[in-house]
């Protein structure tokens, strides 16, 4: 167990890309915390706005702070970089558009010290252009002082997402994570290979109620598909079926959650891509049909079910209908309207 006595040092790893608005507040954010032991790693992902330079500029002005420069990767390839380059006993995540508050890693490492748990992470807060929404961990989690999961419970537990599945709002021992890093080719749900990798090894988690972690969502933010939404789309299938392959050797109540959370992030993914009402309803009625012969134990394995041929299928259909929505519009009768 690492050491938890004032004097041990929390890596914060910083994926930045094009934020020179947000980056001077996320920044002071993470040095003016009350822990002041830290080693920050900025990792400019390649940005073609000021950050590089903004970057440069708080590390010559703290030592704490160490830069990497490097080629587009996209988020995970930035925090796998940054993860290569700590040196602390615990890593901390922080995207860099998103606000910490200023003891959420003196009360995260006290956490650790007090449960001796590898993880120990908060509740966050959604600011939306200004509107705020404290999001604290439900309530089942805290209402009998039960602040602690470990094994399958943890694993079963964030694959419901009754708790998240971010980095950002965890503080880690770095012997928890000992050689596991972030895939680069997952542009979508890139904490969830990463978190599932730690919890499979059996990882206890103590919790704090109390939202810490601010999290700025924002237009263009990580968390949007964009208009690449149909790549994204076919990187989320991917994963998926990789954390269902990799469930189906696990226990059952990892398994069911496993299902549940392919379900779901697959109707989520459709609706993202605007797909319209008629192909929301049948998706949505396929994925009730697979989770119920899930339940009956009906089906193979997970990786090869209808979740993922819904998915595409819902995709196939919409391409075809902005298809044909496009003929309609270049249509010379509609022009000269």
């Amino acid at each position: 167990m690492a050491s938890n006595s004032a004097d041990a040092l929390i890596s914060v790893v910083v994926p930045v890309y094009n934020v020179e608005r947000y980056l001077p507040r996320c920044a002071a954010s993470i040095q003016t915390q009350t822990y002041s032991n830290l080693e920050i790693v900025l990792v400019d992902d390649g940005s073609t706005d000021s950050c590089p330079s903004v970057c440069d500029a708080i590390a010559r002005e703290d030592a704490r702070v160490k830069v990497i420069h490097k080629q587009n990767g996209g988020l995970a390839s930035a925090r796998k970089a940054g993860l290569t380059a700590v040196s602390g006993e615990y890593v901390g995540f922080v995207d860099g558009d998103d606000m910490i508050e200023p003891d959420m890693y003196r009360e995260l490492l006290e956490t650790l010290g007090r449960t001796r748990a590898d993880i120990a992470m908060c509740g966050i807060t959604i600011d939306r252009d200004g509107d705020v929404f404290p999001m604290p961990l439900p309530e089942r989690f805290w209402k009998n002082n039960n602040y602690e999961l470990s094994g399958d419970a943890a694993l079963a537990a964030m694959l419901r997402q009754d708790i998240g599945i971010s980095v950002c709002d965890k503080l880690y021992t770095r012997r928890i994570i000992g050689d596991i890093t972030f895939d680069e080719s997952a542009r979508v749900l890139e904490d969830m290979p990463f978190n599932f990798e730690i919890l499979s090894k059996g990882a206890k988690v103590a919790y704090l109620p109390r939202p810490m972690y601010v999290y700025m969502q924002r237009d263009g933010s990580n968390s949007r598909l964009g208009a690449n939404a149909a790549f994204k789309l076919e990187v989320r299938l991917r994963v998926l079926e990789r954390l269902a392959e990799q469930s189906d050797r696990m226990s059952k109540p990892v398994r069911l959650a496993a299902r549940e959370f392919c379900c779901r992030n697959v109707f989520h993914a459709v609706i993202m891509m605007g797909a319209d009402k008629r192909v929301r309803r049948e998706v949505r009625a396929l994925m009730a049909f697979a989770w119920r012969q899930w339940r009956l134990g009906v089906v193979p394995p997970v990786a090869s079910l209808a979740w993922e041929m819904a998915a595409r299928e819902a995709v196939r259909v919409q391409a075809r209908e902005v298809r044909k929505k496009q003929r309609r519009l270049t249509e010379p009768g509609h022009l000269q309207k």
